[in-house]
């Protein structure tokens, strides 16, 4: 349960995380809320959302985050279409700055979709992406290094699960690279890169069904090849065949952006942040 609070001392606006009361005697729900305090704690970029206190009342937990304007990217999608490569890219480029920030601290996030990314405008008028949701977070070396499906509890949303996380295989940080590969291709396209009639027919997708490029799915919006390359490398089944980080993915995705229109995307030195961590401008938007 969440809620919009305000500081009675200061007057700050922020959000509250409570676990639902009725939930509290869940082990398992009480460790994901707990991994994700933790999780966020150790990170600080404006890219990804902060939370500056966590605590327990009555043995009910919480998380005190800041108020996020705007509206979830899954939601933007559902109302106006598939958005155009120049408004998508540096989207891309902030969720990519956001899980390096996570993936150096050994944090892989294990439910990226376009719902766990929110969006607001910039005083200069620009969209800022903001990461969320790190509840299902794996924090690398602590514990044993594989997906809670091994012991029976399946993580994730199907249509963005690596096929190494739904076998319950051992898992790392290219298990975001595929879904990063995943969200790219839905909000590109509209449409999903596997669909089925059931969520067991969606994973089962993702492990034997060969990838149908996006230029081939929606062959209306042309997409060039550029970007189908980064994509179906970032969703190959083997991890080994994905791109060794997600500032290689972030890389190519440029590379591929600049290649399919004429004006350059710049990202030597892409975002300028004030001091509460607000995003301000780009060295050069890729709508100019």
């Amino acid at each position: 349960v969440v809620y919009r609070v305000e500081h009675v001392r200061i007057g700050k606006i922020a959000a509250i995380k409570l676990l639902h009361r009725r939930l509290c005697g869940e082990a398992a729900l009480l460790k994901r809320f707990r991994v994700e305090a933790e999780a966020i704690s150790r990170l600080n970029h404006p890219n990804i959302v902060q939370v500056f206190d966590y605590g327990q009342i009555d043995e009910q937990p919480y998380l005190v985050m800041e108020y996020l304007h705007g509206e979830d990217l899954g939601s933007i999608v559902k109302r106006d279409g598939p958005l155009p490569l120049k408004r998508l890219v540096p989207l891309l480029i902030q969720v990519c700055d956001a899980l390096t920030e996570a993936h150096e601290l050994g944090i892989v996030h294990r439910d990226l979709k376009p719902e766990n990314i929110q969006v607001s405008r910039t005083r200069a008028g620009l969209d800022h992406a903001k990461v969320l949701d790190f509840g299902l977070a794996k924090v690398l070396g602590e514990g044993p290094n594989t997906n809670d499906s091994a012991a029976g509890n399946l993580v994730g949303t199907p249509y963005y699960m690596a096929p190494e996380q739904i076998r319950g295989q051992a898992i790392d940080h290219r298990c975001d690279i595929y879904a990063l590969g995943a969200l790219t291709y839905r909000v590109l396209t509209g449409l999903h890169a596997f669909s089925a009639r059931t969520p067991v027919g969606v994973l089962t997708k993702h492990i034997t069904e060969e990838l149908v490029l996006p230029s081939r799915s929606a062959p209306e919006l042309g997409i060039s090849g550029a970007i189908d390359n980064v994509v179906a490398r970032a969703m190959a089944k083997v991890p080994d065949q994905r791109f060794e980080s997600i500032g290689a993915m972030k890389a190519a995705l440029v590379d591929a952006a600049n290649r399919s229109f004429s004006t350059e995307v710049s990202v030597e030195e892409p975002f300028s942040a004030d001091s509460a961590g607000n995003l301000v401008r780009l060295s050069r938007r890729a709508s100019d």
